[in-house]
Formats: structure tokens, sequence, C-alpha cells
């Protein structure tokens, strides 16, 4: 009963509320852009843009991220102590790391021109201030503008795409420039809000020392660089792996089939965990009371697994056709495991919470290690052998594998 009245109270939270509905509306959003890019571009074309973003992706989350997690963990202590101007500083250096990083490995490993580079990097810093601000309206709980920041964010891409498509053909050349664009397009409001929100006035000196906060700042991300790692080879690794023994085409077919059966419950996991974040962070409550409403929402999240399984499994080729395109076939049976993989991925969320809450990070280290070295091992063992399927197993087994570690240590948590 208390559970009820508790997720009655915060389903009236109209701000919250607010911020589900858009989520709703942008996981409608990344839909469409899904479709139009498998109608519009060819999966050669669309897996090399995936290789290119995995890299991107790689940069970002070891050399900027983390610094922006620090950023928001200590968002309000920065403003109290003035001291934004030397955290400026440390930003345009993490970033300056990472432009670096960035054109060497485009210039080096893509063998990219001028432009391709140009794109990324300008993608990378937008980003990064996307990500200031997006943390920014989430600790000040300004629901409205951190929604239409993302619906903005959604939107504009697929109105570029719409405007490019329709003005130079229906199938395009040379597509993955066009996402590259696409991304900054999307990014760009990022900068009105930057510059309406930005506290210039705070760009002053004062007594805090560069060197006492740099310290800081390196004790908080190194244990982040380490995750952000393993993150990144259990999110990306495959596509590397793919490309090297299948081609990129069949990076393209993955990672279109792969992302729609994804979205299933990266759009409803969000609201669960909004409803389990007071509970579960509440450090007055008792351990065992918060591991209750854990396990009452994941109980019935694996009815929404099992449910959304045996739908997709029997609608595979319906909805492939609907979301996607006949140029990506041959891939739709990869929307059933991707679903169900990303069902017990985002399953794992609810039990990560918990360590969040109590510090005890490392077991989600471990669990990351774990399922990436399964992943790797099933993908380099087999895929040469028996092809794309090989993918699936791997996301699938790691999934499971990471899951069961997870509660495993979860139930030993007292």
């Amino acid at each position: 009963m208390k559970i009820l009245q508790t997720t009655r109270k915060l389903l009236n939270n109209k701000g919250r509320n607010f911020l589900i509905s858009f989520q709703v509306i942008n996981g409608i959003l990344s839909v469409v852009f899904g479709k139009l890019v498998a109608l519009h571009i060819e999966p050669e074309s669309f897996g090399k843009f995936n290789i290119e973003n995995a890299a991107y992706f790689f940069v970002f989350s070891l050399l900027l991220q983390p610094f922006l997690q620090y950023i928001k963990a200590n968002f309000f202590d920065i403003l109290k102590t003035s001291a934004i101007k030397q955290f400026v500083t440390f930003y345009l250096m993490f970033l300056s790391l990472s432009i670096s990083l960035i054109i060497f490995i485009f210039k080096f490993y893509f063998q990219e021109n001028f432009w391709i580079i140009s794109f990324v990097v300008v993608t990378l810093v937008l980003n990064s201030i996307f990500m200031l601000m997006n943390d920014f309206f989430s600790i000040k709980a300004k629901f409205v503008d951190l929604s239409l920041l993302n619906l903005f964010k959604n939107l504009f891409p697929i109105l570029f795409l719409l405007l490019v498509f329709f003005s130079s053909g229906f199938v395009v050349q040379d597509g993955y420039k066009i996402l590259w664009i696409a991304q900054i397009v999307g990014l760009v409001t990022t900068l009105y809000y930057f510059l309406r929100w930005f506290p210039f006035r705070l760009l002053k000196s004062n007594d805090k020392n560069y060197k006492s906060i740099l310290v800081d700042i390196l004790k908080y991300t190194a244990p982040l660089v380490l995750l952000a790692f393993w993150n990144w080879i259990n999110s990306f690794s495959d596509r590397f792996i793919i490309e090297n023994y299948l081609g990129l085409q069949k990076v393209g077919i993955y990672n279109a089939n792969v992302g729609l059966g994804s979205k299933v419950f990266l759009m409803i996991n969000p609201l669960f965990l909004t409803l389990l974040t007071p509970v579960v962070f509440n450090s007055s409550i008792q351990l065992s009371d918060r591991k209750k409403k854990i396990d009452l929402y994941l109980k019935f999240y694996f009815i929404l697994i099992i449910s959304a399984g045996l739908f997709i499994f029997i609608f595979k080729n319906f909805i492939g056709h609907l979301f996607l395109s006949a140029n990506y076939e041959q891939g739709f049976y990869l929307i059933f495991w991707s679903c169900v993989s990303y069902g017990l991925i985002t399953a794992g969320y609810f039990l990560e919470m918990i360590f969040y809450a109590d510090n005890k990070t490392k077991v989600i280290l471990y669990a990351n290690i774990i399922s990436a070295l399964i992943m790797l091992g099933i993908n380099f063992i087999f895929m040469p052998k028996f092809g794309l399927f090989v993918a699936a197993i791997a996301l699938s087994s790691a999934a499971l594998v990471k899951f069961l570690y997870l509660r495993f240590i979860y139930t030993l948590h007292v």
C-alpha cells in the first residue's frame, strides 16, 4: 500500500510527468529519425557513420564526460566558491585534449578529409555544452527547459534530413556526411540556452587554487574513466569486430536493427528509474525496504520484457519493414535479440541504483568488465565462422551474465 501511495504521489508531480512525456516524444522522434535513415541511406554508408561515431564517443566518454560528471556532482560548491573561471579553464583544457585526439584518430586512422574532421570537432564542442546545459537544468529542476533542449536536439535533425532528402533525391550519396551535419543541426540550439543561462558575471578571479581544483578533479574522474572505457567496450566494440570480419554494410545493418530493438526499453526504463530514485537514494529508508521496492518494480519489468520479446519475435518482419526498410531486412531477426538484451541491460540499472546510492560503484565496474570480456570473447572466436548472428548471441549473453552477476551481489548486499 505504501508503495502504491508513493507511486501515485510521484505520478502527480506535474514537472516530472512533463519530463517523462517529453522522453516518450523524444523516443518516438528517434524512431522517425531511424526510419528516414533506413529509407534514404545505404547500409554501408550508415555503417561508416557508426564506426566513426563510435570513435567519437570513445574520446568523449574518456576525456570529457567524466569531467562533466564532476561539474554536475559539485555544481553548488562551484557556484558557492565562485570558481567559474577556474572550471572554464579546465573545461577548455579537457576540450583541447579531446579535439587533438579526435583530429589524430580521424586523420590517421580513418584518413578523413578536413570537412569531416571539422564536423566531428564541432559536434564534440556542441555536445559538451549540451551536456552541461542538460545537467544544469536537471539540477535546477527546470523541466520545461530541459525537455525543450532535448526536443530540439531530436527534432531539428529530422527536419534537416527531410530537407536534404526532398531536395537531393531518394537515396543520398555519402550519407554518413549528412548524418554528421544532422548531429550539428540538432545541437546548435544548445548555444541559445548556453548564452541565456551561463553565469558570465561570475567569470572573475578568486582565491581558489588551480592546482587543488585539478587534483580534486583527477581524483574524482580517474575511476569514471576506467568505467567509461569498459562501458564503451560493451556499447561499441562489436561494431569494430563486425567491420573487421564482415564489412561496413553489416555494421549498418546491425546498428539499425539493434538500435530499433533497444528503443523499447530505453524509452520505458527512465519512467521506472524516476519512480525509484526518491526511495533508493533516501538513506533514511532502511536498505531492506529500498530493496523491496526495487524487487517489486523488477517483477513488473520482467513481465514487460517477456511480453515485448514475444510480440517482437512474432512480428519482427512487420516491425522491421514498418520502422526500417528492405535495405536492412537481412538483420530483422536482430530486433528481437536487441529488445531482450536491452531489457536485461536496463533491468540491471534497477540493481545498480542501490550500489550508486551506497557508494559501491566497484560492483558496477566489475559487472561491466565481465560482460565486456564475454562479448569480446564470443565475437572474436565465433563471428569469423558463423557471421552476424554471433553478435546477437554475444550481446544477449553479455547482458544476461551482467544482470545475474549484479543480482548475485545485490542479494548479498545487506
